[in-house]
Order: C-alpha cells, then structure tokens, then sequence
C-alpha cells in the first residue's frame, strides 16, 4: 500500500491540471470576495429585508470567514474536488499490486492533495477577508481557532 501511495503522490503532484484546479478554486474565492465587496458598496446595493448593510458587510470581515467558505464549498468545491478525484481512477486496477492497495493508496494521495489545497483556501480566504476589514476600517475579530479548525476539517471531508 506504501508504495501505491507514493506512486498516487507523485502522480498528482506531477499533473499539472491538479495544480490548475486547485488554483481554480482558490482564485474563485478571492473573487467572491471582491465582487462581494465591490457590489455591497456600490449604490444600488439594497440589503435582504431583515438586515441592515454593516451585516451584510460583516460577513465578509473575518470573524465570518470561515462560515463563508464552508457555505460556498458545498455548491462547487466539492464537485472540482471530485473531478480531480475521478482523474486518479485508471486501468491501475486490473492490474498488479491488488486493487485494495491501490484504492488504498489514490484515498490516501488524494487526501493529502485535498488537504492542501483547502489550506490554501483557508488561508486566501482569511487574508481575503482581512483586507476587505481594514479596507472598511473595521475593527478586526478573527473566529476562534477550534471553531476554523472545525469548518476546515468539514472542508476536507466534502
């Protein structure tokens, strides 16, 4: 299984569309969060009813942004995600070493390709959030860190 693993790792970390999907979404999650700015400040902007406009801009300082990502993972992420899973799936299992170890060793490669990369969007997303609030002027409060702990480990699984 070790080496199915190694050999899954290296696989990944040479394929470039990997690297470009994960770009992808982490570059989709400083754009949400320009346009987002750009739209709550321009002046035809009208909040939901029930919420005034410093809501509607607090939830995009960082003591909201770990809720953020994990609300808008679920809808594309997690289907990027599983593209780039589905890539790692070839004719390796009607082969030797058994198909087990194999599967085995694409969850653990692919686990460790995903974990990266939701790191990543964790960190895009706080310094994101932290330019958004000192833009504004905001005071900034960031969320406790069991609480990001939490939305990244939920991230990961999706």
């Amino acid at each position: 299984m070790i080496n199915s693993f190694k050999a899954e790792l290296r696989k990944l970390r040479r394929r470039p569309a990997v690297w470009w999907l994960g770009a992808f979404i982490v570059t989709l999650v400083v754009v949400v969060y320009a346009f987002s700015w750009i739209e709550v400040n321009s002046a035809t902007f009208h909040p939901d009813k029930g919420m005034t406009l410093a809501q509607v801009k607090a939830q995009l300082y960082p003591a909201n942004f770990a809720t953020m990502i994990i609300s808008g993972v679920a809808v594309l992420g997690g289907a990027l995600m599983l593209v780039m899973g589905a890539q790692t799936v070839k004719t390796a299992y009607a082969q030797r070493p058994g198909r087990l170890q194999i599967l085995a060793g694409s969850v653990g490669a692919i686990s460790i390709v995903s974990a990266v990369i939701v790191a990543a969007l964790y960190a895009v997303a706080a310094l994101s959030s932290f330019v958004i609030a000192n833009l504004a002027g905001a005071q900034i409060v960031w969320p406790a860190f069991i609480d990001i702990l939490k939305a990244v480990g939920a991230t990961w699984l999706i």
